[in-house]
């Protein structure tokens, strides 16, 4: 039996989380076994189909999105490493081609297109990611190449004089074209997302320049992250609105379209009071209780429904105004590093829901409508039933930032920052680190708590950040245990080693900065409600009647 068959057998006997809601155990358990339905071995190596039925591509993009939750964060790392490889091997390296440097953005039989700038940007981001989750630098040499490629190239042939990274209309995740010829969501050219996604491939290329000791490269990449940093905020953020701009125009004109995109660049974003007015204002204006619009519904090109054949063309709906459940993801994030866990798990026990009650078992689909139909209480499903980095994010947000562990084997180091729901008090999981697994046994009364992690790896530091006690950092060897007790105004930490001795303990005091910063940002998001749709008359998109309706190939 291969390695994948007996993962998704053991999925199948052993469910690989228990806690005190068995929804939630289940919903997860489902989400990973679809999940890894959509990885594939072809054109000569793994990748993951979009969704199904009818993305069975392999979509850079949509792949590299959905890494993190669908082979990182579920320990299968042999397959995140062929991933990249294969797919490095369908760069464009042709110096004189419009599109050099870039990975495919979709790969099938039929030929290859790159025809996304954010695909690129992720693929580096991905290659960074596998390297925190495994260690492997080995893996540096032989991908750095293509890492360098990718940087170099879009240095030298997309960005402008300010460091932003330029792109087509249609060039971002909100691709959709009529015809294939008018974008349906034009971005201009230069998306707050794609800046925030290039950014991050810049920091991170120059942390793999400097494993392989090119210095000269790592200052290069460092210095034009840099002047993109110190434009972003100059550019992007809207003081008087206390808003940020979801793209600049052509012309370097902001454009306050409201859009979920700058939720993803909020670490380039210095004022925390913006931070979490951007975030609280995504959730209440864009998240409903079924996932994250693409667009405020109060904007004339808003579309309450994506399929609305008698109305609109479908595409014009797309990215303006449709569900995308891939957002979720970072909505919830933002809301977890607020201290927000139980606003964040109020959309996450939805989507638990719909894996469980709606459609296919164990799937998230691509959309849904913004609104209910008639007569409705919940939103129809739309695009595909099955969509990668719909369960991906899910399962990403769950492990990174509901459980809080956020490896960085590059460092010999695992953050440890559990936000848990208050309707949690029991998890016991386990995930794969390194050469490791770590297990964790959680046990939570209120303000009490006792979170216990087993660590069979190589050495590490385990950097406990609890609640609002001082952040530690914890060695750990080999076969160790670590033990946590919080506990009114003290914390205890115990290390023991596989016969149960104590090797060493620790005693941290709560944290005054982390419970001012708490009560504020409590404070601050009392009474955060999801969006409610806002019906209304004489909507500009659906002041118009076709009969016969429209379809894909209507001209209007």
């Amino acid at each position: 039996m291969s390695a994948r068959s007996q993962r998704i057998q053991s999925l199948l006997d052993h469910n690989p989380l228990k806690t005190n809601l068995d929804s939630l155990d289940h919903a997860l358990a489902w989400i990973m076994l679809t999940n890894d339905q959509l990885i594939t071995h072809q054109h000569g190596g793994y990748g993951m189909y979009a969704g199904l039925p009818w993305f069975t591509d392999f979509w850079g993009r949509d792949m590299f999105i959905s890494m993190p939750g669908a082979v990182l964060c579920t320990g299968q790392f042999d397959t995140a490493r062929d991933i990249l490889a294969s797919f490095a091997r369908y760069q464009d390296t042709i110096s004189t081609s419009p599109t050099y440097g870039r990975v495919p953005n979709r790969l099938n039989l039929e030929g290859i297109l790159y025809n996304t700038t954010d695909g690129t940007p992720r693929f580096v981001m991905q290659v960074h990611d596998y390297l925190k989750y495994t260690g492997d630098t080995a893996f540096v040499k032989e991908i750095y190449l293509s890492v360098k490629i990718a940087t170099d190239a879009s240095l030298r042939l997309y960005t402008d004089e300010k460091g932003y990274l330029t792109h087509a209309d249609a060039d971002t995740w909100m691709d959709a074209k009529r015809q294939s010829k008018y974008p349906c969501s034009p971005r201009g050219n230069r998306a707050v997302d794609v800046q925030a996604l290039w950014y991050t491939q810049l920091t991170n290329a120059s942390d793999l320049a400097r494993y392989m000791n090119r210095e000269e490269d790592a200052q290069r990449w460092n210095l034009a992250a840099e002047r993109l940093r110190s434009n972003f905020e100059q550019d992007f953020v809207d003081t008087a609105a206390r808003s940020i701009y979801d793209h600049l125009n052509t012309d370097g004109s902001g454009d306050a379209q409201f859009r979920p995109n700058a939720i993803y660049a909020l670490d380039l974003v210095s004022d925390p009071d913006l931070k979490m007015h951007e975030t609280r204002d995504v959730w209440e204006r864009l998240v409903y209780p079924w996932g994250v619009s693409s667009l405020d519904q109060y904007d004339e090109q808003f579309h309450p429904y994506h399929e609305q054949w008698y109305r609109y063309h479908k595409d014009d709906a797309y990215h303006n105004g449709t569900i995308w459940l891939w957002n979720n993801g970072m909505a919830m994030q933002r809301m977890i590093e607020n201290g927000q866990a139980d606003i964040a798990y109020t959309l996450f026990k939805n989507m638990n829901r719909q894996a469980l009650a709606e459609g296919a078992v164990g799937s998230l689909s691509e959309n849904a409508d913004a609104w209910p139909r008639a007569g409705q209480t919940w939103v129809r499903r739309s695009g595909t039933f099955l969509q990668a980095w719909s369960n991906s994010e899910h399962i990403r947000v769950w492990n990174q930032y509901f459980l809080g562990i956020r490896p960085d084997m590059l460092n010999h180091s695992i953050t440890i920052a559990p936000q848990l729901p208050s309707e949690l008090k029991a998890v016991d999981s386990r995930v794969n680190i390194g050469d490791g697994t770590l297990r964790m046994i959680i046990s939570k009364n209120d303000a009490n708590g006792t979170y216990h992690y087993e660590w069979t790896g190589t050495p590490v530091t385990l950097k406990l950040d609890i609640d609002s006690y001082q952040t530690l950092d914890v060695p750990v060897p080999t076969d160790h245990s670590v033990r946590i007790r919080t506990e009114g105004a003290r914390m205890t930490v115990d290390v023991s080693d596989a016969s149960g001795k104590k090797a060493a303990n620790y005693v941290a005091e709560l944290d005054t900065l982390k419970q001012e910063q708490k009560k504020q940002q409590d404070d601050y998001f009392t009474n955060t409600h999801f969006a409610k749709p806002s019906y209304r008359e004489n909507m500009k998109s659906m002041s118009r009647y076709f009969d016969p309706p429209l379809t894909y190939q209507s001209v209007e």
